[in-house]
């Protein structure tokens, strides 16, 4: 492990899941952040029963408590059973700052035959961890790291059939006012 001329930190033998204090000055102000690192394994396995794997790894923001839609509308075609898989490990923060508070979210997967209305695949899921903006005591903004699972199946669908999926999210109450941020990677396979 190690920072370059450049500023960039390189992490070395991350094994799973980790966490970083970093420090950053900008225009003569420190910010402290508590970042997670977690170890890529790169985009999950093509289901063999000739259905289709689809990700997505840019998401929207999410301010208010109603369900929003964080990612993309996913076509994924399902195999010789019918069923949907859906998983989406995503990290959530917040920007530093005012307001402080702990931000916490709810994820849900919904499904649709192509061009149809949307259902939810199954309830929504809590983050086992909020995202957090406070201050450190001496003037320093803080800004913890959330995680939010999203894991779901859907089953008894019509076997080699393409479906439209989308992943949204909502905040558990609207105040204090501010957007959680999204990253990491929501994937749907078909089998």
């Amino acid at each position: 492990s190690g920072i370059d001329a450049n500023g960039y930190v390189t992490i070395t033998n991350n094994t799973g899941e980790g966490s970083y204090t970093v420090k950053a000055i900008l225009n003569g102000v420190a910010y402290l952040t508590n970042t997670v690192v977690t170890r890529t394994y790169g985009n999950p396995p093509v289901n063999g029963s000739g259905g289709t794997t689809v990700y997505d790894t840019t998401f929207n923001s999410v301010s208010g408590t109603t369900h929003t839609a964080i990612s993309d509308i996913l076509t994924v075609k399902t195999g010789a059973s019918g069923i949907i898989d859906f998983s989406g490990l995503l990290d959530t923060i917040c920007n530093f700052g005012a307001p402080y508070g702990t931000f916490t979210v709810y994820g849900i997967w919904r499904w649709r035959v192509v061009g149809g209305s949307f259902a939810d695949v199954s309830t929504e899921f809590m983050n086992s961890a909020s995202a957090q903006v406070g201050n450190d005591g001496e003037g320093y903004p803080t800004s913890e790291w959330g995680s939010l699972n999203v894991s779901a199946q859907k089953t008894g669908l019509s076997a080699s059939t393409n479906y439209e999926v989308q992943l949204f999210a909502r905040r558990h109450t609207s105040t204090p006012a501010k957007s959680v941020h999204f990253s990491g990677q929501a994937n749907a396979v078909g089998s």
